[in-house]
């Protein structure tokens, strides 16, 4: 009995070794050992390790104009909040697990926060929790418009308690995560020895800045930073600090009045002073603009984690639905911008929403990303993905919005990834623009300015319609067959659909619409617009009206596609013979008709005297003899 109980506890303290568990005390995996054990395992295997305050935001918003100096009729509310913690929320819902590392006061906001985190199933073992500890709290004001109009912070807690110690007690659930993520909230000690921890096992950093003040720790970690995610403020004050000097800035009505191009160079300086402080990749995020996604050295930068990819059932949802309709910019034998000096960017649009609050909008996007990257997408893929995480978060009164439509995540993706303006690059100058295909776009605009002219004819038209239309498409979906090329071959398969169901719509129409005036320059510049790169037309129509309409039919469809080949099969097996007679005689006919066709190009040639030279003239002759 005695050997039995020695062999069990030997056993107990290998695991507790093994689990980084404290094993002075026997008793302490006796008590629960299945309990503690699955835990510390299902903490191991958390896709990403989030490190960072959790708050409770105290929002208030006046119903009225407020008064100065007076009390303001209005709605207050108690919302769960803090960086990290709306980021690790939004990576849960959207199918990844996160691991928090954070600490909380026994304190009312303390059990408000970590309540809520249990029952979303979260584990609670890297959350630090004391009775000296005084829960971060901020309260925010908000004017009429859901701004953000004044606010005070009370996050002392985190500075103290977040300490290089309790970090390094989860050092083995950061070594086996797909990527890390830290918050400016910690101190530089604390950045310092989770990006050090990370770097390790090789393991990409995101550093969220979380205000412009904080933002300037960034210098102690730049090094170790893979992934970066400022607004305009927050860039502009990590590049004075990465530069030792104050020569960046700018005026936020400089921002309402420029066009997007103006808006990259006035921060691409800073951008560069970032990507060269040793930043692969950084993230601006512009609000209402969009935001702008930066690397230097191409798409190998831009392919950050591959090896590390964890895909549970949720995410592989994510991974399959966006892929499908989004294929990666950066295929695995894509040989653009490979030049180690290049500074290559992507614009993406904002989507419009209905604004009710911006406060979880930044956040939801850095957590849909993550999740994005850990589900196996790529960056371009992912900023996509948390754009339009970001509109569902300003759509909510919470921060992170109580479930996310996986469905409509997707498409708002889709339409995002299908705007994004790919090729803001630069070496020594500013350039824009769209990189496939600029010179086939000036090509088009000047063949819609002849064809848009009074002079031509419907003919012209016509012809150009099936020109671009069809002729266009064939060949260049020949290309990308012979390629084998599959981000073109599902660009041309999208066409074709496309294409398709405006010709059979066209079939019923075309005989009344074409009465109308200017139609068919109407339908070349539909057909333009279908193809064009810039505008990826045939990809919205297919996504927005054709995809939906077919899928809500399609078992309907299927059902008809499979009657009409199965009485076609029967119709060709019950009339076999005769359809072979018939096509006898349709190939004796076109035999003929090609005889005749060749004696109408090539007639036969006759002598002046009405005789005809050959062997047909000699008979006349030698009959003629005969009879003299």
């Amino acid at each position: 009995m005695e050997e039995s109980q020695s062999s069990a506890r030997r056993r107990l303290a290998c695991i507790s070794r093994h689990l980084s568990l404290p094993h002075n005390n026997p008793h302490h995996l006796l008590l629960q050992p299945e309990l503690v054990r699955g835990e510390q395992l299902r903490n191991l295997e958390s896709e990403a390790v989030i490190i960072g305050g959790m708050v409770l935001d105290i929002h208030a918003t006046p119903s009225i104009s407020p008064t100065s100096r007076s009390t303001t009729p209005g709605k207050v509310n108690y919302v769960l909040g803090g960086v990290a913690r709306n980021v690790a929320e939004c990576m849960s819902k959207l199918g990844t697990k996160p691991f928090m590392i954070s600490a909380v006061g026994l304190d009312m906001a303390g059990n408000l926060l970590l309540e809520h985190w249990k029952s979303a199933k979260l584990s609670t073992e890297g959350i630090l929790r004391q009775q000296d500890i005084n829960t971060a709290v901020v309260s925010n004001i908000f004017d009429d418009n859901g701004e953000l109009a004044a606010g005070v912070a009370s996050v002392e807690a985190i500075e103290k308690f977040l300490t290089p110690k309790w970090i390094q007690k989860f050092k083995r659930n950061i070594h086996s995560a797909s990527v890390l993520m830290v918050d400016a909230n910690l101190t530089l000690q604390a950045l310092e020895a989770s990006c050090q921890i990370a770097a390790v096992s090789k393991i990409p950093v995101w550093f969220e800045p979380v205000s412009v003040a904080k933002s300037r720790r960034i210098v102690s970690v730049a090094k170790y930073v893979t992934f970066a995610s400022p607004n305009e403020d927050e860039l502009f004050a990590m590049a004075n600090a990465l530069s030792a000097g104050n020569s960046f800035s700018y005026s936020p009505s400089q921002k309402d009045k420029c066009s997007i191009e103006s808006l990259f160079q006035m921060l691409k300086p800073a951008i560069q002073v970032l990507l060269e402080n040793g930043i692969k990749i950084v993230i601006v995020t512009l609000g209402s603009n969009g935001v702008f996604l930066c690397s230097k050295g191409g798409p190998r930068s831009l392919r950050t984690i591959d090896e590390r990819i964890k895909r549970n059932y949720l995410n592989r949802q994510l991974y399959k639905t966006v892929t499908a309709a989004c294929p990666s910019y950066w295929g695995p034998n894509s040989t653009k911008f490979k030049s180690n000096s290049l500074l290559f960017a992507v614009h993406f649009p904002a989507l419009p929403a209905t604004v009710v609050r911006l406060t979880g909008a930044g956040d939801c996007l850095v957590g849909a990303t993550l999740s994005s990257i850990c589900a196996g997408l790529d960056i371009m893929q992912g900023v996509a993905v948390g754009i339009a995480a970001s509109k569902a978060a300003v759509e909510a009164e919470t921060n992170v919005p109580s479930v996310f439509d996986f469905a409509t995540i997707a498409d708002d993706a889709i339409m995002v990834y299908s705007a994004a303006k790919v090729g803001l690059r630069f070496e020594n100058g500013l350039g824009s623009g769209p990189i496939p295909g600029s010179d086939f776009e000036t090509k088009v605009e000047m063949g819609l300015q002849l064809l848009l002219s009074p002079l031509n004819s419907n003919i012209v038209v016509r012809t150009a319609c099936c020109s671009v239309g069809i002729a266009l498409p064939v060949y260049s979906t020949f290309k990308a067959i012979e390629k084998e090329d599959q981000n073109e071959q599902q660009r041309w398969l999208v066409y074709w659909a496309a294409f398709g169901s405006f010709s059979l719509a066209e079939a019923f129409t075309d005989k009344i619409l074409s009465w109308f005036p200017l139609y068919y320059h109407a339908k070349f510049a539909f057909l333009v617009w279908l193809q064009l790169p810039s505008t990826n037309g045939a990809r919205h129509l297919y996504m927005s009206h054709l995809r939906p309409f077919l899928m809500r039919r399609q078992a309907r469809l299927d059902q008809i596609v499979e009657f009409i080949y199965r009485e076609t099969s029967k119709f060709v097996s019950a009339y076999g013979a005769e359809l072979q007679f018939a096509k006898t005689v349709l190939t004796k006919a076109l035999e003929y008709a090609n005889g005749v066709v060749k004696d109408f190009i090539h007639p036969v040639q006759r002598q002046a005297n009405g005789a005809m030279d050959g062997p047909s003239g000699q008979t006349q002759n030698s009959e003629s003899d005969k009879e003299d």
